[in-house]
């Protein structure tokens, strides 16, 4: 939540105290994180339907999403056909007519007035020589033209863009909220950085007039979204240099030949950038002073490696290693292979998830907290309270984000605080990441590891597809595997996105009836996901149908081809970790990226991912050229605060940011309290 305001204020008030929420309606809103006002007021919106460019009649194109002002002509009489109804308009402008045509929607006939202009928008349709536009949105003048550019919001099941937008308008022209609200930001801050004022930017995050009101309220928002977070990330580095200490490691003469022994029998030879990040990392684990860092790298580039060789260092030392993965398939493939790599060693290690039952699982927690097992790898399961260490040195998480706040500060409180590894394949532009993890040193690395296939990029449209289907079973009678992504799961108003269930009974039922399908997405049970992902990997599954669940965590060597459904809904980072999935094995593999939408940015920017190949690049790209909302994709219920900052940061606000950290002292009491209310695991001691 962006909004500051006081614990008895307007914006603490439930969601249920809002006119025309029933409880139906406010388990929706609580789907989406939003139980109270100021959740409401704090959730943005993914975009804009831009009505401020009016196209003429005669100038319109089939399949435009266009804005016309036009005069109403006439207005037909309503007309049925078994449970269908329906009537229709027409409308002129100075340089020809239209038809639109309302199914369902009665009530809005009253509304409309012969001789009087309207502002219309659409997609539209044609037939033969004729356009027209089915249930078009539609504005009178004096709404144009306080706002022309409509919000749409991150929605669910339940919820429609209609219904949001007049939640968040009752709240906006209630006269206590803005008597109550006060601007957190110091003032010299404001001026210095030439930032709006709070109430300016809430107002115009959902309601602005023009594209300028909107940019000074977003940049207002991601300033101070940035501002918080990397405030409090120095404020944890800080605390973590003054209080904490961890165990100095360190190895003696002939635990060094061990591991080199090791090193020197693995398969390949390790690059030289993962020797650097090694190095980096093993003199981190030689101090006394806890080791933050990030191995960030993209996609095939070996930090898998790093880590072993980390956990390997760290056992020699004496102490003991866990690596934290986000799901129970992931935590599986990191322990087969280490297993490999590890194998004739001592050091052996042992898989701890929440199907660890029984006798097993007591004979682990038996060995961990008596030192006799070194090195665990797991999901949640490793936090439990019942597990306890001997002498835990190192702790590796994998895809740090996935985890909850409360989750990651487990691992970091037991007995002495041990070291933290933290690795991501997501790649953040290194301006970004000097804020988002200003808390960690960073090693990257970007050289990927010879021998993994190549993967084409190509974009089709709908017409495509029922060859790209072919292309499918061709590879499906190789025995190999593929994926097809949707941006959605079930049904809704945006119609014509492609919806995961939808797609799947189709494929099922008919283009793909002869071969074994599955459908994978985030409202499934984490047993339910693992059980399809596992039967994706053991090949009893040919194609997998699935919403972005697939982003990280699937090593399929079998699979050659993924199809993304709407590419244009996702931001390039995201593609490019969807594109990660394929090409892991020996097959030359395809990503086939699917979209409709006409010539322009968004068209090319799918074509530069078809020409880049490295991730870095590829996440600069889209900071700087993204729509809000497209960094990281769409905004899904559980994300935190700093999708915000992904979606809306811009290169200019960054070094801003990054400037006022450096200029302001954090430790100012009002300061350190502003973030303090923000996060407040930082008064509680925890780290983010």
């Amino acid at each position: 939540m962006f909004i500051e305001f006081t614990e008895s204020g307007i914006c603490r008030q439930s969601i249920d105290s809002l006119y025309g929420i029933s409880a139906k309606r406010s388990q929706a809103f609580r789907r989406l994180g939003i139980e109270q006002v100021g959740d409401l007021l704090s959730h943005i919106p993914r975009a804009y339907i831009d009505w401020t460019e009016v196209t003429e009649i005669a100038l319109l194109q089939a399949g435009q999403q266009a804005t016309i002002e036009a005069e109403i002509i006439s207005v037909s009489n309503i007309r049925r056909k078994g449970r269908l109804q329906w009537w229709q308009m027409e409308i002129a402008d100075s340089s020809g007519t239209l038809v639109l045509t309302y199914f369902n929607q009665l009530w809005l006939r009253r509304d409309f007035i012969v001789g009087r202009k309207y502002f219309f928008n659409g997609k539209i349709e044609a037939r033969g020589f004729f356009k027209s536009l089915v249930n078009p949105q539609f504005m009178k003048p004096e709404d144009w033209s306080t706002q022309a550019l409509v919000p749409v919001y991150p929605a669910t099941e339940g919820l429609s863009q209609n219904l949001i937008r007049k939640t968040v308008d009752q709240v906006l022209v209630c006269d206590e909220l803005w008597l109550q609200l006060e601007d957190p930001l110091p003032r010299s801050m404001r001026e210095r950085y030439q930032l709006a004022e709070l109430s300016f930017a809430i107002k115009k995050i959902h309601q602005p007039r023009d594209r300028e009101e909107l940019n000074i309220a977003r940049r207002r928002i991601a300033f101070a979204e940035l501002f918080y977070l990397g405030a409090a990330m120095k404020l944890l580095k800080e605390r973590r240099i003054q209080n904490e200490s961890a165990p100095a490691l360190d190895l003696d003469d002939e635990a060094k030949i061990y591991f080199k022994d090791i090193v020197d029998s693995l398969p390949f030879k390790p690059r030289a950038e993962q020797v650097q990040a090694c190095n980096e990392i093993f003199a981190d684990l030689r101090k006394t002073q806890p080791m933050s860092r990030l191995l960030q790298g993209d996609v095939g580039t070996g930090k898998t490696l790093v880590a072993l060789l980390a956990m390997l260092y760290t056992v020699l030392a004496g102490a003991q290693t866990a690596l934290l993965a986000p799901t129970s398939v992931l935590a599986t493939q990191h322990q087969e292979k280490l297993s490999t790599l590890l194998a004739g060693t001592p050091y052996e290690p042992v898989l701890l998830t929440a199907a660890t039952k029984g006798e097993e699982r007591r004979e682990i927690l038996h060995k961990l907290a008596s030192g006799e097992q070194k090195l665990v790898i797991g999901t949640h399961a490793v936090l439990a309270d019942d597990v306890k260490f001997a002498n835990l040195g190192l702790v590796v998480t994998d895809e740090q984000h996935r985890f909850g706040v409360k989750q990651r500060s487990q691992a970091l409180e037991q007995i002495k605080r041990p070291h933290n590894l933290v690795m991501s394949a997501t790649p953040i532009p290194r301006t970004l990441a000097l804020i988002l993890y200003a808390d960690l040193d960073i090693s990257r690395l970007h050289e990927k590891a010879g021998g993994r296939a190549k993967i084409d990029t190509y974009t089709v449209n709908s017409n495509d597809l029922d060859r790209v289907y072919d292309l499918i079973e061709r590879r499906l009678q190789n025995k190999e595997q593929a994926y097809i992504v949707c941006p959605l799961l079930a049904e809704s108003e945006e119609g014509e996105l492609e919806a995961a269930d939808v797609l799947y009974k189709e494929l099922k039922q008919k283009r793909f009836k002869d071969y074994r399908l599955g459908l994978l997405h985030g409202r499934l049970k984490g047993e339910e996901k693992s059980e399809i992902i596992l039967n994706f990997l053991a090949g009893a599954i040919d194609l997998l149908i699935s919403t972005t669940v697939i982003e990280v965590g699937i090593d399929n060597p079998e699979a050659s081809l993924i199809l993304i459904l709407n590419a244009e809904r996702f931001g390039l980072a995201q593609l490019h970790q969807l594109r990660g999935r394929v090409g892991r094995g020996d097959y030359d593999s395809l990503c086939i990226l699917h979209s409709d939408i006409a010539e322009g940015d968004a068209r090319e920017r799918l074509r530069f991912l078809c020409r880049a190949d490295d991730g870095f690049e590829i996440a600069e790209r889209d900071l700087k050229n993204r729509g809000p909302g497209q960094f990281f994709g769409e905004r899904q219920h559980g994300l935190n605060e700093q999708q915000l900052v992904y979606a809306l940061a811009e290169e200019e606000i960054i070094k801003a940011v990054d400037l006022a950290l450096k200029e302001f002292n954090l430790n100012n009491p009002k300061i350190k309290s502003l973030i303090e209310m923000r996060y407040p695991d930082l008064r509680q001691g925890e780290t983010l």
